[in-house]
């Protein structure tokens, strides 16, 4: 599937030009992109990057001799959850000064 953008002035075409580009791939795929005549890979690179922001997908990319390859990045494993105690007590912690910083400890 080609998607052209005929009107760049038209607001948003860009942007919808390259998500449609992002939404083709998968977890298992990746896609290419190679310029057309007269534009600049680095020009590319930057309007992929300002899709993936907007629709808030992580995206690797990488840049060949004549194109660029891009998937979706591997969703970080997430951290230990904290619960609210830790949190709240951590919070108020560094709400202490130095003074009672140190009569904390001593207990």
């Amino acid at each position: 599937m080609v998607l052209l953008c005929e009107d760049r002035n038209e607001p948003g075409a860009l942007l919808r030009r390259y998500l449609g580009y992002i939404n083709l791939t998968d977890e298992n795929s990746a896609g290419s992109l190679q310029p057309y005549e007269g534009e600049d890979i680095l020009t590319i690179i930057y309007d992929l990057q300002r899709a993936a922001v907007f629709a808030d997908i992580g995206l690797e990319i990488r840049e060949t001799g004549d194109g660029i390859y891009f998937w979706r990045a591997r969703a970080p494993i997430p951290s230990k959850p904290h619960t609210i105690k830790q949190i709240m007590a951590s919070y108020r912690y560094n709400l202490l000064n130095e003074a009672e910083r140190k009569l904390a400890q001593s207990f």
